[in-house]
């Protein structure tokens, strides 16, 4: 039984991650053992959302994984994502200065313990948590590093059939987030959406005469020039609710604007219906790891 899961990332959670990279990818923060040098284990996580529960990482670690990877995935697509999920919150605990992190500031998707079992029941929840919590265990300490520095591990629900070089969007290099192939996520039931809208409207809110003015070399869009000016490929998206910045834009002869988009979320990092095909094909997850985050190392 798959869970029925919320969008890994909104658009909203995707601007918030692509800040966070442009602060992360000039000074990447030296791995050298946080758990014993920089006493992150010690710290807690704190959920006002998630009913004011505290957490070590470790138990906090399978609820966000079941909020972005559906239950009837892979074993090693729940294990890659668990290191994924440990080496972010990893860099958040080092930066915190308090002993809780409050997570609900970091725009992470996260599944209430409380809410999962009234809407499951507790057998079925108890099933499909364990399945999360021995990813998170057979994972236990295990983050990416490049170099013997901690990541910047961004992800995203599905691909545009490829994934996106992050240099193209910030003018400096990232180089373990390059382009890689995911042709199998065109097989996702979220890899199209197409949505019209009435031209006045889309009008009002983009300017008239929009168009896309400038696509990196994986097809998501940089920029959307319009007589207003110039807008980015993901504050277009997020203006008008769209699943990712890979669109294109048709003027439709009815007085409707049709936007097509492919993917869903930001592009950049591990595609999780991507990873989970890799899986599918015999791939464990660091291999899965290894082939989204380009050079890197399981530490």
């Amino acid at each position: 039984m798959g869970i029925k899961r919320r969008r890994v990332v909104n658009n909203k959670i995707a601007v918030a991650f692509i800040v966070f990279l442009i602060a992360a990818v000039s000074g990447a923060i030296i791995y050298n053992d946080y758990n014993k040098k920089y006493g992150v284990r010690a710290k807690r996580l704190y959920s006002q959302a998630l009913g004011g529960e505290t957490l070590s990482l470790e138990e906090y670690i399978p609820g966000v994984v079941m909020a972005v990877v559906p239950s009837d995935y892979d074993t090693e697509t729940i294990r890659a994502m668990s290191v994924v999920i440990r080496t972010y919150l990893t860099q958040q605990l080092y930066e915190c200065d308090e002993h809780l992190l409050n997570v609900d500031e970091l725009n992470i998707m996260s599944i209430s313990t409380q809410s999962l079992k009234n809407s499951l029941g507790e057998d079925i929840y108890n099933d499909t948590m364990k399945k999360y919590e021995e990813a998170a265990e057979y994972t236990k300490g295990e983050t990416i590093t490049y170099k013997g520095k901690i990541i910047v591990p961004l992800y995203h629900m599905v691909s545009s059939c490829s994934t996106r070089d992050a240099g193209e969007l910030f003018c400096e290099d990232v180089p373990y987030l390059k382009s890689v192939s995911c042709k199998d996520d065109v097989r996702s039931r979220e890899y199209l959406k197409i949505v019209d809208i009435k031209k006045d409207e889309f009008e009002r809110q983009a300017g008239a005469n929009a168009h896309v003015s400038k696509l990196d070399s994986a097809g998501y869009v940089l920029a959307v020039e319009s007589d207003n000016g110039s807008i980015s490929g993901e504050d277009f998206a997020a203006m008008f609710d769209i699943n990712s910045s890979c669109f294109s834009l048709e003027y439709l002869d009815d007085d409707k604007v049709r936007i097509v988009s492919k993917g869903v979320g930001h592009g950049m990092g591990l595609s999780i219906y991507g990873a989970n095909e890799l899986a599918k094909q015999g791939k464990n997850y660091k291999e899965i790891l290894e082939y989204f985050y380009a050079g890197t190392k399981i530490e």
